[in-house]
């Protein structure tokens, strides 16, 4: 399969709900993304969980951006997005808020299981003019 460009821009801060979770609630965005690879319908979702936790932990040492650079490598190699690890370990340092609404956009977008518009089903059976 040939490899695709991001769909959601690295500088995009929408919705402002995901935008201000990333800013103040981090882990719980992460959680939500990382639950949302696995679980696309997110049936069993928890705010509060484990991958919640672990990037807490990491973060508050430092080094939760290690956690994100691997999320943003999963996340490259499932939906096949253009990039590399260094590429990766960069913004996920730099600009990690930013790479948190990426990551949940881009999951959210590539694995959408909203309802399907199938339009307009014309229902002329049974149907008499009066």
């Amino acid at each position: 399969m040939p490899s695709q460009e991001w769909q959601s821009d690295l500088m995009n801060c929408s919705p402002c709900g995901t935008c201000m979770m990333a800013s103040f609630l981090p882990c719980m965005v992460f959680g939500k993304t990382s639950e949302r690879m696995r679980d696309p319908s997110l049936s069993d979702y928890s705010p509060i969980n484990g991958d919640c936790f672990m990037i807490s932990a990491l973060g508050s040492i430092g080094l939760g951006w290690l956690f994100l650079m691997n999320q943003r490598g999963d996340i490259r190699k499932k939906f096949h997005i253009e990039g590399s690890t260094c590429g990766d370990c960069c913004v996920s340092f730099w600009c990690p808020c930013c790479v948190l609404i990426q990551h949940e956009n881009e999951v959210e977008g590539r694995t959408d299981y909203g309802p399907i518009n199938t339009g307009y089903q014309s229902q002329a059976q049974n149907m008499e003019m009066k």
